[in-house]
């Protein structure tokens, strides 16, 4: 069986290319997050609130498409690092992904044509056909180049990874801002500009993976059966799918009850917390492929090594910073042109969403154990308590407390999933003991 780094023991698996993987994500990660945080200041000026609502929506709108992903990018870091064809694997599930990007692009467009053809003008038709149909091409691109870059992570590429998407994020920064601040605020423009990087960027990302032993007739094979595919994965699929949509359900409810100026100071808000999501990520991304080798094998003292390990870094790492966030959140806000006195629940919703960031953090580590030992069904259970949770929440809340109800939604879904990694590490480490 490989190991990264040295073959001596478990000490291989902790060897000098996580360690470079571990720092070219955190690096990649302050580089995205400055660019990002910069990036966001700008936007909220220029755009004002009313059109930044529009955009938020928007990517509401991309996001709920992006559930189509069923979870695959994940699932196929552990499958190519368990897999002895990397290249076979590489086929099948890029084939998957652009047949899925594909259906959901054209159905997407079919859709909207029909409900404009109806005369339906409510939800996000409101935006504008333009402006949703260009959002439909961001996510096609967005789609297709999440999993070349999950398979550069996979194949501890991460070092080229992280500085193409910083590369890429800084043009379709600067391509957005210049667009805006020189011809025009409209909505679409915002769009145009992310989609035709996108594209850029995705033929870049394909020309990359020449180093992968793959054929082009290959892909077209992964295209023509991935409905095979897709239902031997479609276990631990429901579960990713119905995270990501919880993870989704307030801005989902919150933009369709919002006005777009109370949505977009919500939107701003959560986007800030969560830029300090970006902490953990270094280390889940590093963390992840040695995690999915470990699976298989035998050395119990690695396994439990490896989770310890990124407990202590997560504290060491992220607590810090979020305390500084937590006291200093009013200066924060202010930065993004939020104002305390006009919106009083800014703060207190802030501080909750930081809270969210730790506890997240924490279940990621036990979630990653979850889905290398093929948890499926517990995924699905925890994910379906925190769905059903969050919707009574904003349900009760949201006509009261507007955006705080997104801030007690999170809470509660960061809480149960913590709570149900708990149990799974401690159920896991009894029979290991057994």
């Amino acid at each position: 069986m490989p190991v990264i780094g040295n073959k001596r023991g478990h000490q291989g698996y902790f060897g000098s290319v996580l360690w470079k993987n571990v720092a070219a994500n955190f690096a990649g990660a302050a580089a995205n997050g400055t660019i990002s945080i910069l990036g966001l200041t700008q936007y909220v000026r220029i755009y004002g609130l009313q059109n930044w609502g529009h955009i938020a929506a928007l990517v509401v709108f991309v996001n709920l498409l992006m559930l189509t992903e069923v979870g695959a990018t994940q699932i196929y870091i552990s499958a190519f690092n368990s897999s002895s064809a990397k290249g076979r694997t590489f086929e099948q599930y890029f084939g998957l992904m652009i047949a899925l990007g594909g259906c959901t692009t054209v159905c997407a467009i079919l859709g909207l044509v029909c409900l404009s053809k109806l005369g339906f003008k409510g939800g996000i038709i409101a935006q504008g056909n333009k402006q949703v149909f260009v959002a439909v091409a961001f996510y096609f691109a967005n789609f297709l180049n999440n999993f070349l870059y999950a398979h550069m992570s996979a194949a501890q590429r991460q070092l080229a990874m992280n500085a193409r998407q910083t590369a890429f994020l800084l043009l379709k920064t600067m391509g957005t801002l210049a667009y805006a601040y020189w011809i025009s605020t409209e909505v679409s423009g915002y769009f145009v500009i992310f989609s035709v990087i996108g594209l850029l960027e995705l033929v870049t990302n394909v020309l990359s993976t020449k180093d992968q032993e793959y054929t082009f007739q290959g892909v077209v094979n992964g295209v023509a059966n991935a409905l095979t595919l897709f239902r031997a994965i479609s276990g631990i699929s429901i579960g990713i799918v119905i995270g990501i949509l919880v993870a989704n359900l307030d801005k989902i409810y919150l933009s369709s009850v919002s006005e777009a100026a109370v949505f977009a100071v919500y939107s701003v808000t959560f986007t800030v917390a969560m830029y300090f999501m970006q902490l953990q990520y270094p280390v889940m991304r590093a963390f992840f492929p040695v995690i999915a080798k470990l699976y298989h094998g035998d050395d119990t003292h690695a396994k439990r090594k490896v989770v310890w390990l990124q407990l202590l870094i997560i504290n060491v790492l992220i607590v810090p910073p979020l305390s500084v966030a937590f006291y200093f959140d009013g200066y924060i806000l202010s930065v993004f042109a939020l104002d305390v006195q006009t919106y009083p629940d800014v703060n207190l919703l802030f501080r909750m969403l930081l809270i969210c960031v730790y506890l997240n953090s924490v279940y990621h580590i036990f979630y990653q154990q979850m889905m290398t030992s093929g948890a499926s069904g517990y995924i699905v259970r925890i994910n379906i308590v925190c769905l059903i949770s969050s919707g009574v929440i904003l349900l009760v809340f949201g006509g009261t407390y507007t955006i705080l109800s997104g801030g007690f939604a999170w809470l509660l879904m960061c809480a149960i999933q913590l709570l149900g990694g708990f149990i799974f590490m401690s159920n896991r480490w009894q029979n290991v003991d057994g």
